[in-house]
């Protein structure tokens, strides 16, 4: 058992066959009631490396995937790994012109989706000069039959011989591309041993066994979907029970039928959970032993009220595209301190630096940098992106925060964000924080306005709970209580709504545009 968990050079194609060879007759996947074992899953990676083998895909080639949650999305996951393709896993949440970019960024050669979105891709396949082909899923309808290959067709052929082996563990495996919450979303490089070093060091911060279950509804374009609910379970040989979304009656459901051990989540639906009401047999029959949340930042009032519900563990970690992406988690049995991400991963180094790249002291405030075989190579086809991001050996996160005395890690803010007030530093999070401590705000983002005497101040968007009343007089004498008068919102507007990422964080860009156009206008 002791090789299983060894940190050695595979890629991640054959992490996946060590586990199908260890355990082939256990359950890797659960899909509408379906159970695919480890050898069925890594037969169908076998036969579908070698069908894209076939239509013409060449070691580097990039493959992109523009799926929701299904089967065929982890098979062609591993199989362009096997095939020695490039894997470039695309938001299904994203328009037409946004897939586009990224498509033409990475020049994808091949693209695997389904009709659906193949329709938004065509208006733009004029300017896809390097994109070749589509891989339908399901049925194809007679508008895209030209140019493209049905999914079902790259299983028919023969399997990828085992001695063909078309990826290097240290080469490009993955282009992960940014949310693009502050600009244009840029392409993250990883190799296998950056995920499969990450994935290691996870399974050692998280106790994870081969017994666990594991519960995925979170899209798997995500970096930490892919590699906490996809990778990880499968390196250790424990079974995953996926559904399409975020359905809570379906998500209720499989928790009781297959007995999930391990759930993961984003804030946004631990905000809404932690609202529940649990009665104590459903609490004593609950499965989970742990719960982990990632994506976005967690408020410290939801955390709390969470785990008074619930009774059990929620962990909170930190990390970014970049790093794989997890770099630091809450300990399960060691002290958990509040409003910490943790301590570092094991293998993953963490300082805070100062403006002139030097270290600070325990808790100065300064900018989150990481250094470990979990960092990206760089950034696809950006030097110039990758040479500010990558500093001997060390990446720039672009993330203020602080370590303690006990190396607890505490983000503060997105360096971008932070505001100056009357020449004082003022964080976003902070404030933010304290506005969903206030019992009728269920959301809240804080961004900066210019002020003509100040600079600029605080402005605080909410979204108040189902049924809650508030106005701007209650919300701004509920922090004047608990926060510095400059940190104090100087505006308050209630929306019904704020601009998500699928992953439950808030797109200020959206509402820094928003107030840019107010202040132009």
């Amino acid at each position: 058992m002791a090789d299983l968990f060894s940190e050695d050079g595979i890629t991640l194609a054959e992490s996946l066959e060590r586990t199908a060879k260890q355990w082939p007759y256990r359950t890797a996947l659960i899909w509408k009631g379906k159970k695919i074992s480890y050898n069925q899953l890594w037969g169908q990676v076998q036969r579908m490396a070698g069908g894209l083998c076939e239509i013409g895909i060449r070691s580097g080639d990039r493959v992109g995937i523009l799926l929701p949650n299904c089967p065929e999305y982890v098979c062609s996951y591993y199989a362009i790994n096997r095939a020695g393709g490039v894997i470039v896993p695309v938001n299904n949440f994203l328009k037409g012109t946004e897939v586009s970019y990224i498509l033409s960024d990475c020049q994808v050669h091949t693209l695997i989706t389904n009709s659906s979105y193949a329709r938004s891709v065509l208006p733009h396949r004029g300017d896809l000069k390097e994109l070749r082909q589509l891989v339908l899923v399901g049925e194809v309808e007679e508008e895209l039959k030209e140019d493209t290959v049905p999914f079902s067709s790259l299983l028919e052929g023969p399997s990828l011989p085992d001695w063909e082996r078309r990826a290097s563990p240290s080469g490009l495996a993955v282009i992960i591309y940014t949310s693009g919450t502050t600009g244009k979303p840029k392409g993250a490089m990883l190799s296998s041993q950056n995920l499969i070093s990450n994935v290691i060091s996870c399974r050692k911060a998280l106790e994870v066994f081969p017994k666990d279950r594991f519960l995925l509804f979170l899209p798997l374009f995500h970096s930490f979907t892919a590699t906490v609910c996809m990778l990880v379970p499968f390196y250790l040989g424990c079974s995953v029970v996926m559904l399409e979304g975020v359905n809570r009656r379906e998500i209720r459901r499989a928790i009781t039928r297959y007995r999930i051990t391990i759930f993961v989540a984003v804030p946004a639906l631990y905000n809404f959970m932690s609202q529940a009401k649990i009665s104590f047999l459903a609490r004593w029959l609950n499965p989970v032993r742990l719960y982990i949340s990632g994506g976005a930042p967690l408020s410290g009032e939801v955390l709390a009220k969470f785990e008074r519900t619930f009774r059990r563990p929620l962990l909170e970690g930190y990390g970014l595209s970049e790093a794989s992406p997890v770099v630091s988690v809450n300990p399960l049995l060691g002290t958990r301190k509040a409003g910490s991400v943790g301590l570092p991963l094991p293998g993953v180094e963490v300082k805070v630096v100062n403006g002139e790249e030097r270290e600070v002291a325990p808790g100065e405030v300064g900018e989150v940098i990481v250094r470990g075989n979990n960092v990206m190579l760089g950034y696809f086809n950006q030097p110039q992106a990758t040479a500010q991001a990558i500093r001997g050996g060390w990446l720039f996160t672009g993330d203020l925060g602080r370590i303690d005395e006990d190396g607890y890690l505490y983000i503060v803010d997105r360096k971008k964000d932070m505001l100056i007030v009357r020449g004082c530093n003022v964080y976003p999070r902070e404030v933010e924080e304290v506005l969903y401590s206030h019992p009728k705000v269920a959301e809240a983002a804080v961004v900066g306005v210019y002020d003509r005497h100040r600079g600029e101040v605080p402005k605080a968007y909410i979204v108040l709970k189902e049924g809650m009343e508030a106005d701007e007089k209650e919300i701004k004498r509920f922090c004047m209580e608990r926060l510095a008068r400059y940190k104090v919102p100087r505006i308050v507007e209630f929306r019904d709504s704020l601009p998500m990422t699928p992953t439950g964080k808030v797109l200020k860009r959206e509402l820094r545009e928003e107030v840019r156009q107010v202040e132009e206008g």
